[in-house]
């Protein structure tokens, strides 16, 4: 982010998603592209963690950052503490390579 203080949220947001979305997919093609892969997704998940929380403060200002952030943050953290019990669900009524797969 030191180049990117000069372009749009939207456009680092944008940037992100590509980084995020190549590091997956060079992922899918081999170990001669693994450290690439792990480059790009994690330049993309720290810009984009970054923009996540600095582009609802810019569109609706300072006033009703904290209740935005906080509805946007609901279903990630509800997702996140259920995915525990689902996943000990699984693995008790199913093979790991199951629970792996899923």
């Amino acid at each position: 982010m030191a180049f990117g203080r000069h372009y749009h949220l939207g456009w680092k947001i944008l940037a992100a998603v590509v980084r995020i979305t190549g590091g997956i997919g060079l992922l899918g093609s081999g170990w001669q592209f693994i450290a690439l892969a792990l480059m790009l997704d994690g330049c993309g998940s720290g810009i984009f963690s970054i923009a996540r929380g600095t582009l609802p403060l810019a569109l609706f200002g300072a006033g009703r950052y904290a209740t935005l952030m906080g509805e946007l943050a609901l279903p990630s953290l509800m997702v996140q503490a259920l995915a525990a019990t689902a996943g000990a669900y699984i693995f008790s009524r199913w093979l790991s390579s199951t629970t792996f797969g899923v």
